[in-house]
């Protein structure tokens, strides 16, 4: 219990915002946190931990400090991530590649490290008598899983470790299934909702796999006359195999991805990691009584974790590494056991290798075909489908055209800290098993509306991009272009045209008039689109001001008028004018902006006008995600989840 003062802000976390993205805000509500504090000023007054606790937490802190000493910052992170589980300085990207190779797992903190902390303890104590060395292991290792935050990966394989120390202390034979039943129920004792925590399911689902598929796998390659090398090749990659069946079904509903190389990845990564692990132990440990030896520990240690690392990034490409597996349900759950129940009850029953791997085959094919049986496309014959997505304080639409073809408005913003074209966008079009955007239009080179595209163009997701004319003076133009440019995009500039698809146009409202003016700003260059399907039509217009307002009012009078609107600037004050909203006239206004945004968008001038033509206001900052569909005659709005 730390006493302090802080000066800052109360908000609650974002919760689920679009189809398929993780609902952070009940996943803190499940952990008892009910909004987070954003803090411009913290002041300790009092800390009143208990004495063990506070010397658990110095010391935590002391291991932290020293392997930041001995490693370079990558490194220092994957160390403090195995040893310590504390992964939060881990670059996103490389954890991206360990998943897309299939050796996420070994970044936990898991039997692995158990194990080697239980030798460590075991040799430390060798000159004690049995009592003593037993007992003092088993407070060691206590000690171990409060250094690691109490983790169920850790909780896990320490109670099984205990209960082998145990059994070997009272001469009692080990059963595996004993262990991790004693495990499971201590772990639920001291917080039942653990059950829920992925760390915990697919923690113990690898272990009950292992113990249960591994002994039959290794009957089968004992038969089998090998030298000792290959019968050690087989065993261990039976294992792995054992354990990646068990884990699979949460791996896939919770990375929605499947490694098509993890078992050549774990064959290469697990026993660089174990000499990594045993390394960091003996480097740390070492170097609080001499920092000089420390570091030729490091040093070879840092050897192994590049190596580790360099091939992790090359395996772990997701052109050659993964398939996406972006809906996977309850129950796909179901159909997965119950294949492996199949798996397991026929398998054995034949006895000719060639007709084994058949069934095998035939059962991985029936999963792939009744995984399929509850995917929703995001097409439809006979249906356009409008998107708003929620990408904060953007723009960003997708639309779905009745021929199949995809079209992306604008991309929401991209930061150091936050790419919505990578976090957003991308996951989105796994989850809506989109491969490609064949129509990609950016309404003008503002980050907030482009910034995403430059994920989406590095992993070949765009056929052709539409953009207005390059400003030569703007930096960002400029490499925006180069990047279509060297990605080999059809890059098209705005100029009044129509694209023609079947049953509906796509019209570029703008023309070259609309750019003579060099003194506009970049908001009065936005693409201008309508889209017209059947009797319905959609509006977009950017971040539109007065100015171009006018033009397009001027211009095209009567052809503005449009069942929905993609409100100007995201409803500012210098937008959407009362003339042109009485022009369109639309049904529906969306109006895509962030919540709590410092701009105060949408401006309360504007909701006014489009309340007094009597337009539905659609707001991403009150409802997240909006999907429209038109079936050609009316418009209605659809929740997909």
């Amino acid at each position: 219990g730390d006493s302090f003062i802080l000066t800052g802000y109360i908000q609650k976390a974002r919760n689920k915002r679009n189809p398929g993205e993780f609902d952070y805000r009940n996943y803190l509500i499940e952990n008892d946190i009910y909004g987070i504090i954003y803090y411009k000023e913290i002041k300790f007054i009092d800390t009143r931990d208990f004495y063990f606790m506070n010397i658990i937490k110095n010391v935590r802190f002391a291991l932290y400090d020293q392997i930041y000493k001995l490693y370079s910052k990558e490194n220092a992170a994957l160390i403090s991530g195995l040893m310590l589980a504390y992964r939060k300085n881990m670059d996103h990207d490389l954890i991206e590649k360990f998943i897309n190779s299939g050796v996420v797992h070994v970044l936990a903190v898991s039997g692995l490290h158990v194990g080697f902390i239980t030798f460590i303890f075991l040799f430390l104590f060798s000159r004690f008598n049995i009592y003593l060395k037993y007992s003092l292991t088993i407070l060691g290792l206590i000690c171990f899983v409060l250094l690691t935050n109490v983790q169920p990966s850790v909780m896990r394989a320490s109670i099984m470790a205990v209960s082998v120390i145990i059994g070997l202390f009272f001469s009692r034979k080990y059963n595996s299934y004993n262990s991790i039943a004693i495990a499971a129920f201590f772990i639920l004792l001291i917080n039942p909702r653990d059950l829920f925590n992925p760390g915990f399911q697919l923690s113990f689902s690898a272990v009950l796999s292992i113990i249960t598929f591994y002994p039959l796998t290794r009957q089968q390659i004992e038969k089998i006359n090998f030298n000792k090398f290959h019968k050690n090749i087989f065993l261990f990659v039976s294992v792995s195999l054992s354990a990646q069946v068990g884990t699979l079904p949460f791996t896939l509903l919770y990375f929605h991805k499947l490694s098509f190389i993890a078992l050549f990845a774990n064959l290469l990564v697990i026993p660089m990691i174990g000499f990594i692990v045993g390394l960091s132990i003996v480097s740390v440990g070492v170097s609080f009584l001499w920092l000089y030896l420390g570091h030729l520990f490091a040093n070879t240690n840092n050897l192994i974790i590049d190596a580790m690392f360099m091939i992790v990034k090359n395996l772990g490409d997701p052109k050659y590494s993964v398939i996406n597996i972006s809906k996977f349900s309850f129950y796909d759950f179901i159909v997965f056991y119950l294949i492996m129940a199949a798996m397991s009850m026929f398998l054995w029953k034949f006895k000719n290798l060639k007709a084994r791997l058949i069934i095998i085959l035939l059962l991985i094919a029936n999963f792939f075909v009744w995984e399929k049986m509850d995917n929703l496309n995001f097409n439809s014959p006979n249906e356009l489908k409008l998107m708003m997505i929620d990408v904060g304080q953007g723009d960003s639409f997708l639309i779905g055209f009745p021929d199949g073809k995809i079209a992306l408005i604008d991309a929401g913003l991209k930061n150091k800290n936050f790419d919505t074209g990578q976090r957003v966008i991308h996951s989105l079009l796994n989850y809506l098993d989109i491969e490609q955007i064949d129509y990609a239009f950016v309404s003008h080179v503002d980050n907030d509306h482009y910034g995403g595209f430059s994920y989406l163009i590095h992993n070949d997701s765009i056929a052709k991009i539409y953009k207005p004319e390059l400003n030569a003076s703007k930096n960002q133009d400029v490499i925006f272009e180069n990047e279509i440019s060297e990605a080999k995009i059809d890059l098209m500039h705005y100029n009044a045209g129509i694209i023609k698809g079947i049953n509906y146009r796509i019209y570029i409202l703008n023309n070259k008039q609309f750019y003579a003016n060099s003194s506009k700003g970049e908001n009065d260059k936005s693409g201008i689109i309508k889209i017209q399907y059947g009797n319905t039509s959609f509006l977009f217009v950017g971040d539109a001001g007065f100015l171009l307002e006018n033009e397009l009012v001027h211009h095209y009078k009567g052809f503005l008028k449009s069942d929905v609107l993609k409100v100007g600037h995201h409803g500012s004050k210098h937008s959407s004018s009362a003339e042109f909203i009485n022009l369109v006239k639309p049904t529906y206004s969306l109006i895509s902006v962030g919540e709590f945004n410092t701009f105060k968008h949408p401006s309360k001038d504007v909701i006014a006008i489009l309340r007094k033509c009597n337009s539905k206001i659609m707001r991403t900052d009150l409802m997240g995600c909006v999907t429209l569909v038109s079936d050609g005659i009316k418009i209605y709005s659809k929740q997909v989840e």
